[in-house]
């Protein structure tokens, strides 16, 4: 489950790639309808999973009512999100000249943010909760995810709200692909990050 939250939470990036790609192999990049859905209409189960896994690590007597909440949210943005892209994806939002950048509107905006404020407050309470534990690879872990958090939160806003050139573009992504990594580390812990941090005992 945190495997698809993870990769899901990536997917509003993945619409620039591949309109990229498309540049790159047709000349023309992708339409504004399946820039819109590549970009968002995973947004809502990435986060349901995301939610489950963090429900399923913490505030399991819960786990119930918020995955609900956060269904019931989900099922009724992407119902609205699918209309207006067969309808009027401009109500979505609008896709930059050439197709490699997207703002968005209205309530896709309010939910993107919605979406963001979830990962940020959930993976804090979550590995703040962690670093009160007397085990050391759990501590480890639980700094990775907050420097992870302040990676997301920094990347994703400065995507939002910064004038994208040459340079903060190249910067934000560092960042963003920097958070993902962390995320990884974070859960997974592999072996030689272990051993490079941790002090054998």
């Amino acid at each position: 489950m945190c495997g698809i939250g993870v990769t899901g939470q990536g997917s509003v990036w993945a619409g620039s790639g591949f309109s990229f790609l498309m540049i790159i192999l047709t000349g023309e990049g992708l339409s504004t309808a399946q820039y819109f859905f590549i970009n968002t209409f995973w947004m809502a189960i990435s986060l349901f999973f995301w939610m489950w896994t963090i429900t399923e690590l913490k505030y399991k007597g819960k786990q119930k009512i918020i995955l609900l909440i956060y269904a019931i949210m989900g099922i009724t943005f992407e119902i609205y999100l699918i209309y207006y892209l067969i309808t009027d994806p401009s109500i979505i939002g609008e896709v930059s000249t050439p197709p490699l950048d997207i703002t968005y509107h209205g309530i896709a905006m309010i939910f993107t943010l919605f979406v963001l404020a979830s990962i940020c407050i959930s993976l804090f309470l979550f590995a703040g909760s962690s670093l009160k534990t007397g085990t050391p690879d759990i501590k480890l872990k639980a700094k990775f995810l907050l420097i992870a958090m302040i990676s997301f939160v920094i990347g994703a806003f400065a995507d939002g709200f910064v004038t994208l050139t040459m340079i903060t573009v190249f910067v934000i992504r560092i960042l963003l692909i920097s958070s993902a990594i962390e995320v990884y580390i974070g859960w997974v812990l592999p072996e030689f990050v272990r051993k490079l941090f941790l002090k054998e005992t």
